[in-house]
C-alpha cells in the first residue's frame, strides 16, 4: 500500500515522503482526513529544512488551515522557503508585501521577490513586475519595460495580463499611448477564456463604433457573455437593452430577470462589506 511506503520512508527520514504524507492526510487519500494532521506533517519536515514542507506550513499559518491563523508565524515560513530559493514561496512573498495585508506594505521588497521569482521563471511574477514598472511601485516608473513584462506574461497565457494589455492600450492611463490595434487584440484574447473586463470593453466598442465596427449584435452577444462571466455593468447594461428593445428584440421578463440577478449580488456584497465591518468593530472594541 503506497501510504504504508510513504509511513516507511518518513520514518527513514525521507522529508519528501513528509510532504505527500501532509497532502494525503489533508485530502483523506488513504489515511482519514484531518487538516490537523495534514499540516503537523508539514511542520516536522518544515523544521528540518524543507523549502516545500516550509512554504506550505506557513500558508495554513496563514490561512488558519488546521492550526490557528497566525500572519506573523506564517510570514516567516514563506520567507524561510523563499530565502530556501522556493519559487512559489518567492513570488508569494512578493504578493504579499504587495498586497500589504499580512504584513506591512512594501513595494520595494514586492519588486526585489517578484524580481527573483521572474529570474526563475515565474510568469506570475513577470506580470507583478510589470505592474509595478507601470506603476512605478517599488522603483522607477517604466512604461516600456512594465508592458514588456505584461506582454511575457500575456503571450505564456496569462488572463489578467491579456485583459490589462488591452485596457492599457486604449490609452486611459498617464504615459501610454493608445493602440488601438494592440488593445482589441488582448481584449479579444482575453474574451476567449471569459474574462469579464474584456467582453464588457469589447462589447461597449461594437456598440458605440470605437475601434470596432458598429454592430448592436455582436454588442449584446457580449454584454451576455460579460454577463454570465459576472460582470454587474454588463448585466446592467443587457438589462437595458433587453427592457428598451435598443437593437435587439425588446423581452421585458428576461430584463427583469437580469435586474433580478444584479439586485442579489449587490445585495450579497452588501451583505459581505456589513458582516466584515461588524467583525472589525468587535475587534477594535
Amino acid at each position: 500500500m503506497a501510504t504504508d511506503r510513504y509511513y516507511k520512508a518518513a520514518n527513514n527520514g525521507h522529508l519528501e515522503a513528509h510532504v505527500k504524507l501532509a497532502q494525503n492526510t489533508g485530502l483523506g487519500n488513504g489515511v482519514p482526513r484531518s487538516e490537523v494532521g495534514s499540516v503537523e506533517w508539514y511542520k516536522r519536515a518544515a523544521d528540518k529544512g524543507f523549502s516545500q514542507a516550509e512554504y506550505m506550513y506557513g500558508l495554513a499559518r496563514l490561512e488558519g488551515y488546521g492550526s490557528d491563523k497566525d500572519t506573523e508565524e506564517a510570514i516567516k515560513w514563506i520567507a524561510l522557503a523563499a530565502n530556501h530559493n522556493f519559487l512559489l514561496a518567492q513570488y508569494r512573498l512578493g504578493r504579499e508585501y504587495e498586497k500589504g495585508v499580512a504584513v506591512e506594505q512594501n513595494y520595494t521588497q514586492a519588486f526585489h521577490w517578484y524580481n527573483i521569482a521572474f529570474s526563475a521563471g515565474s510568469a506570475n511574477a513577470a506580470v507583478s513586475l510589470g505592474n509595478l514598472y507601470v506603476d512605478g511601485n517599488g522603483t522607477e516608473r517604466d512604461i516600456d519595460k512594465g508592458l514588456e513584462l505584461l506582454t511575457y506574461g500575456a503571450k505564456k497565457g496569462h488572463l489578467y495580463a491579456q485583459g490589462l494589455l488591452g485596457n492599457l492600450y486604449l490609452g486611459f492611463q498617464d504615459g501610454i499611448n493608445a493602440n488601438p490595434e494592440k488593445a482589441v487584440y488582448w481584449l479579444k484574447k482575453a474574451s476567449e477564456r471569459n474574462h469579464p473586463d474584456a467582453l464588457l470593453m469589447l462589447a461597449r466598442m461594437h456598440d458605440i463604433g470605437e475601434h470596432l465596427p458598429l454592430d448592436e449584435d455582436k454588442a449584446y452577444e457580449y454584454y451576455v457573455r460579460a454577463s454570465f462571466a459576472g460582470s454587474a455593468e454588463a448585466q446592467k447594461e443587457t438589462a437595458v437593452k433587453l427592457m428598451s428593445g435598443d437593437g435587439i428584440e425588446s423581452r421585458p421578463g428576461l430584463a427583469l430577470l437580469w435586474y433580478y440577478i444584479l439586485e442579489k449580488m449587490v445585495t450579497n456584497l452588501l451583505s459581505i462589506s456589513l458582516m466584515t465591518w461588524k467583525v472589525e468593530y468587535r475587534k477594535k472594541k
